[in-house]
């Protein structure tokens, strides 16, 4: 008998136990079916693919690239054995223009945004970022697209390469146009960015190339020459900067340079200057800091020395540093200096500029009021201790007459005409003392014969000769001369003579004792054909004439310091015809020969008296004329008035009134004593002033 009551309850475990089997077999179905869909669809080219199933239907989504490929995919899964149903949730992917993609670092992240063309081409984008990112997160913000270029991938390879190599930028890729901007992450690393700049793949355009090389601390850069070429080394700033640089170092030229930013500002200007000036040179060196410029370098010739200096000098205006150029060796070493006349000149070679510097120095405080001709030139081959020696040289010149001083080498040489014996001296004890390394090689140092020197002293009476005359034909002369003309005066002869001075000089030193004989006292001085003349003229006439005096043989007078002393007292008619008395016994108004032209050696003694009458210029004086008795009486008498006559017009030239004198002649009437002997008759020839 069936009893329900007792046996349904035991339909649940079985129920519950049935329910179980089945979903366990659905879940391995959907799994299955899952699985298998996916894979198939996995070579297809599909965005974002997602396959979902339940029961035995699927849904597949994601974004298709073509409407083909949808298609397919839609009927793979619905191939697959065991799906019933396909449900379609795909979209298509959208076709842009322009397709624009980018990669940008900043910090730690690497961030990938715009529009991603195929799966694979994806997945290669993602791979390569992950080899680029360094220490970065990759974050990938594309989304599919269609219409990139065909060489997108190529784009996108070189961009994230570029990428790797900055420590903040960003690669654009718009189309198959390539930008780069940012900061290079090392100096190599900017180079090798260069590299790939000018050499992206087939199919990739440039852009905007924006990066800048890392900064740089401290900024240095260099050039080294040598014959075969210029050697570049530091950073430099950009690859234009560089190439200029390349051609101006001209041909063999090396680039050991890196690059990078945090240029000083005269960067520029101080690395065009730096090879400018070396390129003047066989061999040289530059160094450019944050500090400044430091350039050296040695000239081979004169040219090469010229034009770097000349370059040189165009250094920029405020740039810190030095220019050191050596200049070019002097075989043998040859310096001089010759002092004539107001000129000093100096030649030759000088170790350099700070050399040059002190001769110049030394010879304008030897020679003060010298015109300066520098013909000096910068060399190398002196010796040591050059500057000090040539300034001990210059010291000796300006001693001498025409004086004159060289280097040769170590030799040294010296010659001109010392003022006198103790400065020749002074000269050879300064020249013992030479530096080590010089030598002394020739000494020609004149003294000039001792100057001419007449002394008048009216006080003592006497006149002194001293100094040297040329021969003894001269001195002879001079004596001669004096005793006519120094009527009132000892003479005292101290002369000697001299070769040295010249015989021309002879007739001048005779002829100048006749001005200096008109004078009160006075001083006369020959030398080397110059005159000078000092003293007192009796009154202003003598003095006019004295000073307009000329003499022969070459000789001048340089100075005439001629004036006329304040009158004497006057006196009377009796004190005036004791200081004519006084004057006549001492000398005698001499005439040429059977004339009444007054010798000229007696300007002295008239001078003389006309000053004694003009003491007395109320008083009549007879100025009476005496012959002796060679000749006829008439003859005499006529002669000895027409000799009155000539010593009246020199009183009157003198400025005495001509009313005053009254001329006298007496012929051979009144002599002094017998005209039986010459020195009577030279008694009997004579002049007499009587005061009325």
């Amino acid at each position: 008998m069936i009893q329900p009551s007792r046996w349904w309850p035991g339909l649940i475990p079985l129920a519950g136990l049935w329910l179980a089997a089945g979903f366990s077999a659905t879940g391995r179905v959907e799994t299955d079916l899952t699985g298998r869909s996916t894979a198939a669809l996995s070579g297809q080219p599909i965005s974002d693919l997602k396959v979902a199933v339940s029961g035995r239907d699927a849904v597949v989504g994601g974004a298709a690239y073509t409407e083909a490929g949808r298609k397919a995919a839609l009927e793979t899964v619905a191939s697959q054995r065991g799906v019933r149903l396909v449900r379609d949730t795909m979209t298509l992917v959208p076709e842009v223009h322009p397709y624009a993609w980018s990669a940008t670092r900043a910090g730690g992240t690497l961030t990938l945004a715009g529009h991603a063309p195929k799966p694979a081409l994806r997945t290669m984008m993602l791979q390569l970022a992950d080899a680029s990112r360094g220490n970065a997160t990759v974050v990938d913000s594309t989304t599919p697209a269609i219409g990139a270029p065909a060489a997108w991938d190529a784009g996108v390879t070189a961009a994230l390469a570029a990428v790797g190599r900055l420590s903040d930028g960003k690669a654009s890729l718009t189309d198959a146009t390539l930008s780069l901007s940012g900061v290079s992450t090392t100096s190599a690393a900017h180079a090798e960015l260069l590299n790939l700049w000018t050499g992206l793949p087939s199919g990739i355009e440039r852009g905007s190339f924006a990066v800048t090389p890392p900064v740089l601390k401290p900024y240095a850069w260099g050039a080294g020459r040598t014959g075969a070429g210029t050697t570049l080394t530091g950073a430099v700033p950009s690859l234009e900067v560089r190439a200029g640089q390349l051609l101006a170092a001209g041909r063999g030229a090396v680039d050991q340079t890196q690059f990078g930013a945090g240029e000083p500002p005269f960067y520029a200007a101080a690395t065009s200057h730096a090879l400018a000036v070396l390129s003047k040179l066989p061999t040289g060196s530059a160094s450019l800091s944050d500090a400044g410029l430091t350039i050296t370098g040695e000239a081979a010739d004169r040219a090469s020395y010229d034009a770097a200096m000349a370059e040189a000098a165009r250094r920029p205006a405020g740039l810190a540093g030095s220019t050191t150029i050596q200049p070019p060796v002097m075989a043998p070493f040859v310096w001089s200096a010759q002092a004539t006349g107001g000129t000093l000149a100096l030649a030759g070679g000088v170790p350099g500029e700070a050399d040059r510097a002190t001769v110049l120095a030394a010879a304008r405080q030897a020679l003060p009021g010298a015109a300066l001709r520098d013909s000096q030139l910068a060399a190398r081959g002196a010796p040591q201790g050059f500057a000090a020696t040539a300034s001990t040289l210059l010291a000796q010149v300006a001693r001498l007459k025409d004086g004159k001083a060289s280097i040769t080498d170590g030799a040294v040489t010296v010659s001109g005409e010392a003022p006198d014996a103790a400065t020749r001296a002074a000269v050879v004890q300064a020249l013992a003392g030479l530096p080590q390394g010089f030598r002394l090689g020739s000494l020609e140092i004149g003294v000039p014969a001792a100057p001419f020197r007449a002394v008048k002293d009216a006080a003592a009476g006497t006149l002194v000769l001293s100094g040297a005359v040329p021969d003894e034909a001269t001195r002879s002369a001079m004596l001669a001369a004096a005793k006519r003309r120094f009527f009132a005066e000892t003479v005292s002869d101290t002369t000697v003579v001299d070769a040295r001075v010249p015989a021309s000089a002879g007739p001048a030193l005779v002829a100048a004792l006749g001005p200096l004989s008109r004078l009160r006292s006075g001083l006369l001085t020959v030398s080397d054909g110059i005159a000078m003349l000092k003293g007192e003229a009796f009154y202003e006439q003598a003095a006019a004439a004295i000073r307009a005096a000329e003499l022969p043989g070459g000789v001048r007078f340089d100075t005439v310091a001629v004036n006329v002393g304040p009158p004497e007292p006057a006196t009377d008619g009796p004190g005036c015809q004791a200081l004519f008395q006084g004057l006549l016994a001492r000398g005698t108004i001499l005439f040429d020969s059977g004339k009444a032209t007054i010798d000229q050696d007696s300007a002295s003694i008239l001078d003389a008296l006309a000053a004694a009458a003009a003491r007395c210029p109320e008083s009549e004086i007879e100025i009476a004329g005496h012959t002796d008795a060679t000749g006829g009486a008439d003859a005499n008498m006529d002669l000895s008035l027409r000799r009155a006559g000539a010593v009246v017009a020199y009183l009157a030239e003198a400025g005495l009134k001509r009313e005053r004198l009254d001329p006298k002649g007496y012929g051979e009437t009144r002599p002094r004593a017998s005209n039986d002997t010459e020195d009577g008759k030279a008694a009997n020839r004579r002049i007499e002033f009587t005061v009325k």
